[in-house]
């Protein structure tokens, strides 16, 4: 999804935390898009972005983890669009 998204010109930030998955992360999308971390670590959401995002799609494998992310995205930096997806 993010590869399809780039290469429509949208400004697109994935975060990754497994070493395994990063890696062939780097090989498929520019590096700037990529950010290392926790997505529901606060401070890694900042660090790419999230006061600029329109939409946020959590797909990690933890229904949890993805519940997480759509409500800091949309109770703490006002994400007009949220989506929680495995």
């Amino acid at each position: 999804m993010a590869a399809f998204l780039v290469a429509q010109n949208h400004r697109v930030r994935l975060i990754e935390h497994q070493r395994q998955v990063l890696s062939h992360v780097h090989r498929e999308l520019p590096t700037e898009v990529i950010y290392e971390g926790d997505a529901t670590d606060p401070q890694v959401l900042e660090q790419a972005g999230i006061r600029q995002a329109q939409v946020l799609v959590a797909c990690t494998p933890s229904d949890a983890d993805n519940l997480v992310l759509c409500f800091l995205a949309h109770t703490l930096y006002a994400v007009p669009r949220t989506i929680g997806c495995i």
